[in-house]
């Protein structure tokens, strides 16, 4: 049995919502659900795949039609259809067909049409809930470096790096990336939801704005929620409401709670 238990905490940089468990050892994961298949080639690869199965057409094909269109090996299709029925790319059992979701992302990459790659990308991985273990993870961080974003997305998805699963690991960040969920901001990748932290960072780096510019995106100087994520008081700090629920054993016991607390604190506030 597991019950809920709720910290909230507040504080200045990020707000979030995530989902946590814990075991009655003491030891927490985000979100426990079902599990994303790492891809096991690049992102290159991966479009052509996506394209070959746009251009069998609605009716889809076999595994030898989709070797046919795109010449890339069974082994490697085999071992890709996973990420992409998780995403909602594709479907179906021995025939497998695009969505009207993949055939709408596969056409934008086509035409690189960047704007509805990104909302292609961004709506396959908010809607998918294969692929919420990974988003809730990269939620409680806030940022993260990519190669300690690259051990977590193996921690969290139980798998050992080997060569191609490294490869695929790089894609999914890459896909991250390319959805705008994640942002580079220096040498770390933020989480970007709602596109405001990355904003955030182009004001403070625009320092050629125009004082007029500033009271356009900031009238009253005041309280003003950009996205419904953070607030500004008069000039001041923003300030951040941080959501967590975490899931508690009923058999786990006072001094591993709090070492559950304890380690929070540590990999949320870095003490």
């Amino acid at each position: 049995m597991i019950c809920p238990a709720y910290l909230r905490e507040e504080r200045a940089g990020f707000c979030c919502l995530a989902r946590l468990w814990i075991t009655p050892e003491g030891e927490y994961s985000v979100a426990e659900s079902k599990k994303m298949t790492i891809p096991v080639v690049s992102y290159k690869t991966l479009t052509q795949i996506l394209r070959g199965y746009q251009l069998l057409g609605p009716r889809g094909g076999s595994l030898e039609d989709i070797v046919k269109k795109t010449d890339i090996s069974r082994n490697i299709l085999s071992k890709s259809h996973g990420f992409l029925a998780n995403l909602g790319l594709i479907s179906g059992g021995r025939v497998k067909c695009i969505t009207e979701l993949g055939s709408s992302l596969s056409s934008a990459i086509v035409n690189n049409l960047d704007e509805d790659v990104a909302e292609g990308w961004r709506t396959a991985l908010l809607e998918s809930e294969d692929a919420q273990a990974v988003l809730d993870m990269i939620r409680v961080r806030g940022e993260i470096s990519e190669d300690e974003l690259k051990r977590r997305i193996f921690s969290i998805l139980e798998k050992s790096s080997n060569p191609e699963r490294n490869t695929g690991v790089i894609c999914l960040i890459e896909i991250l990336k390319m959805s705008g969920l994640l942002a580079q901001v220096g040498d770390q990748l933020v989480w970007n939801e709602n596109n405001t932290r990355v904003r955030e960072q182009e004001e403070s780096v625009t320092g050629n704005q125009s004082q007029e510019e500033k009271q356009k995106s900031d009238p009253g100087g005041g309280e003003q929620s950009l996205g419904g994520v953070i607030g500004r008081s008069n000039g001041g700090m923003p300030h951040i409401h941080i959501d967590i629920q975490i899931h508690i054993s009923p058999e786990t016991t006072s001094e591993q709670i709090n070492q559950i607390f304890a380690s929070m604190a540590k990999h949320l506030y870095k003490q």
